[in-house]
């Protein structure tokens, strides 16, 4: 049988899933009627209002998964409803009176001849007792014999607590599935290695050189290394206190090094915003609300703004 403890907290999880979902698609309407109205050469004033839209969502999901643990109780003696209530004992245990002696003496000390008159009379207190007893057990028969049947309305409670346990363990699975993703691609990245291609060592002496400009330019406080890879597409930077420029080889050979120039300038302004800590943030919330489609929403629409703000900052340092 379940536990009371995490029935609670299945009903915990469930109520506070749910009300994601409308608090998700309010917020996910206001910022896009807040969007509508703000040009988009605010980039930044754009960022702003998708990334508080997300925190908003997270702070109304916590708001009120405190309000509904507060509701939640332990099933307990006192408030069960009444068909799940334990039996008391003070209702089906009767006291069984004892045989009155006091008539016994009477009979011993009593003549023979009015023994007769008075047995009439008083009948056999002994029997009476013996009868009076069996009187109180048939009606204890009757009183406890309910309690002591198998209660079906309680065997029905109980599978009716089953489901928010297997609605709790598929979100736990989708929530596992999406932090493995997360963790295997953290690590694939790490785990890159340079290019085996032949790479003109003069390009890559540009290239550094073009780095170390534009990150004096940007006012990076850590130096940024360059990783030319085969399992990169498109560049990236990965990190946020030694972050790492990955560049694919053939972006070296076939771009013009000015192009390239402005390609680090936008790759180099998502270090300076720290990019990389605030995507791990959304990944996460992705994560734990896989199943809201106004999270998917908020989240691609902040990465959207990401890039108009690291756009204009490369243009501006360029």
């Amino acid at each position: 049988m379940l536990d009371a403890v995490s029935i609670d907290n299945c009903h915990l999880l469930i109520q506070t899933l749910g009300h994601s979902l409308w608090q998700a698609s309010a917020v996910a309407i206001l910022c896009w009627l807040v969007l509508r109205s703000l040009p988009a050469r605010k980039a930044g004033t754009r960022y702003a209002v998708t990334c508080g839209g997300l925190l908003l969502v997270v702070f109304a999901s916590l708001l009120t998964a405190a309000t509904v643990a507060q509701t939640v109780q332990s099933p307990t003696a006192d408030n069960l409803p009444g068909d799940l209530a334990l039996p008391s004992l003070t209702h089906t245990t009767r006291p069984i009176l004892p045989p009155n002696r006091s008539h016994d003496a009477d009979v011993t000390t009593a003549t023979n001849d009015d023994h007769a008159t008075h047995s009439e009379a008083h009948p056999d207190p002994v029997a009476a007792a013996h009868d009076g007893h069996a009187d109180v057990l048939n009606s204890d028969t009757l009183t406890v014999a309910p309690n002591a049947a198998p209660n079906t309305a309680q065997q029905a409670e109980q599978t009716m607590l089953v489901w928010p346990a297997i609605v709790a363990g598929v979100w736990g699975f989708g929530v596992l599935t999406m932090l493995f993703r997360l963790v295997r691609v953290i690590v694939g990245l790490q785990k890159l290695q340079p290019s085996n291609s032949p790479i003109d060592d003069t390009v890559l002496s540009q290239l550094r050189e073009i780095i170390a400009e534009l990150s004096q330019r940007m006012n990076l406080r850590w130096p940024v290394s360059l990783v030319v890879s085969d399992k990169v597409s498109v560049p990236g930077i990965i990190g946020t206190f030694w972050p790492t420029l990955l560049m694919p080889p053939a972006m070296l050979t076939g771009v013009p090094i000015e192009q390239l120039r402005i390609v680090i300038a936008h790759e180099l302004a998502h270090a300076r915003r720290f990019d990389f800590l605030v995507n791990l943030g959304q990944l996460l919330v992705e994560s734990l609300l896989f199943f809201n489609p106004a999270v998917w929403w908020l989240s691609r629409q902040i990465r959207i703004e990401r890039e108009a703000c690291c756009d204009a900052v490369a243009v501006a340092a360029t």
